[in-house]
């Protein structure tokens, strides 16, 4: 993890050095929505997203890459409860995009990739620790002054890993368990960018 860490902070500052016209400090607040789906949650619960990126851009290009943090609070399903439900991510990843650049705005599509730690306290959890992060979204920061930007993105991620949980309890005999083999989320992000 810090490996993954000390080279994504290394090709971004490498990548300013040789292609950055312009470069941005951005930081986001979001609301994520998982997706994911598991018959032991009933649930996502109180969601938190933090994001703080940096990128370099080269007329239309954009590329770079940042740290985000997740966490969500599960609600379980009527077979289990337990006051320990907390799950939360922390994903170091690239960026590469398109920038818009207008007078007063800024639209930037963008494909993220990277690879997301899970952190639980769940003591009945037995999946993965964590796996190849993607995702692809949409920023657009409008102009507030010359170097401070406001804005909203919008991402749908996905982290290839299965939650799994080690349940001994007894269930109903027709009741059919369903879970995805991917975390899936939507979440949308207040943006606060700095153009250095």
């Amino acid at each position: 993890m810090k490996k993954i860490i000390l080279l994504t902070v290394v090709t971004i500052l490498f990548s300013g050095t040789v292609i950055g016209q312009e470069n941005r400090i951005s930081l986001g607040f979001g609301y994520p929505l998982n997706l994911t789906d598991h018959w032991l949650i009933d649930k996502w619960e109180k969601p938190l997203h933090l994001d703080l990126k940096y990128l370099h851009t080269k007329n239309m290009l954009v590329f770079g890459g940042g740290l985000k943090y997740s966490k969500f609070e599960v609600a379980w399903f009527r077979y289990y409860d337990s006051d320990k439900n907390s799950i939360s991510d922390v994903t170091p990843y690239v960026q590469a995009g398109f920038n818009f650049d207008k007078s007063f705005v800024s639209l930037i599509p963008h494909v993220d990739v990277g690879y997301s730690a899970l952190v639980t306290d769940i003591e009945i959890y037995n999946g993965g620790k964590g796996g190849f992060y993607s995702a692809v979204g949409l920023d657009c920061n409008f102009n507030l002054f010359e170097r401070i930007q406001l804005g909203l993105g919008a991402n749908y991620s996905m982290i290839f890993n299965k939650l799994d949980f080690n349940y001994e309890g007894a269930i109903q005999h027709d009741f059919i368990p369903k879970e995805d083999d991917i975390m899936k989320s939507i979440f949308v992000s207040l943006n606060v960018a700095y153009r250095l």
